[in-house]
């Protein structure tokens, strides 16, 4: 800053302003470009950002095809097989960067609207870190994701594409519309008396979000082939399976100022193209 000072004092007032120019200009055409940018993405997909803007979360029906469904299935069993040292085992099972092995998850990581709707969540350019497979059984009352949470108190965007029919007894997604929003953080933390940055729920911490707060969640249930888009940083979880099995692939949209270095090893083991 002190060299820059000492050069704008030190020359005319015609140089000084081309020295401005020259210096400025590339900052001020890459913020012009890209807000236009911004604004374009936003006119291709202003009907879903703006359900994920105002409830959090959107949902597109037969974004793939019954035998796209199956064959992904076939393939994700077959990855838990062949990668073994890469399942983490929960209530469910699932392999992070499955888009590596599984052509249905390499097409949706690669999809290029939900990366830029992503970007308009996150609020700034955006990449796909990798795909999660999971999968859910039922027998032990347990759900995908560990109960109720929030993945970030920042703004987080995934992609959930059921590969099974999902009812209310085969562990949907249920969310609490509109929880990202700060003043319903700030207001869960005054009224309902939880934690600062307190991202696990419990149970009975819900219960009283939503009569204190008059929230109401919401289940979804969706035929196989049905894609979920939804900012992650509102409270969510997999509900806890009672019959069947569910069968699902993520994306984990991340902004660029998260370091995938950092991001992988959170999530670690992750499924790289060296280990395929």
């Amino acid at each position: 800053m002190k060299n820059l000072s000492n050069s704008y004092f030190f020359f005319s007032a015609k140089t000084r302003l081309k020295y401005l120019y020259d210096k400025f200009n590339p900052l001020i055409n890459f913020m012009w470009n890209n807000r236009k940018r911004r604004k374009r993405i936003l006119a291709s997909h202003s009907n879903l950002f703006n359900d994920l803007k105002t409830k959090g979360y959107t949902v597109i029906n037969n974004y793939i095809t019954h035998e796209e469904c199956k064959k992904a299935i076939v393939d994700l069993k077959q990855a838990f097989e062949i990668y073994p040292e890469f399942v983490h085992q929960n209530d469910d099972k699932r392999i992070f960067g499955v888009e590596q092995t599984l052509p249905t998850a390499r097409k949706l990581a690669e999809d290029l609207n939900l990366l830029e709707i992503g970007e308009l969540v996150n609020q700034e350019k955006t990449y796909c870190a990798f795909t999660l497979g999971n999968w859910l059984k039922n027998g032990n009352n347990g759900s995908s994701g560990g109960g109720w949470h929030r993945d970030s108190f920042y703004k987080q965007f995934k992609a959930l594409l059921y590969l099974t029919n999902v009812t209310q007894e085969n562990g949907p997604l249920q969310v609490l519309p509109g929880s990202h929003h700060l003043n319903t953080v700030l207001s869960g933390i005054k009224k309902v008396g939880l934690n600062y940055m307190q991202d696990r729920i419990s149970d009975n911490e819900v219960s009283r979000l939503e009569k204190i707060l008059s929230i109401s969640r919401e289940t979804i249930t969706s035929n196989e082939g049905t894609l979920v888009l939804f900012n992650s940083s509102m409270i969510h979880r997999g509900s806890p399976i009672i019959s069947g099995e569910r069968f699902a692939l993520t994306n984990y949209y991340m902004p660029i100022s998260r370091d995938l270095r950092d991001i992988r090893k959170q999530f670690e083991p992750v499924l790289v193209a060296a280990d395929v």
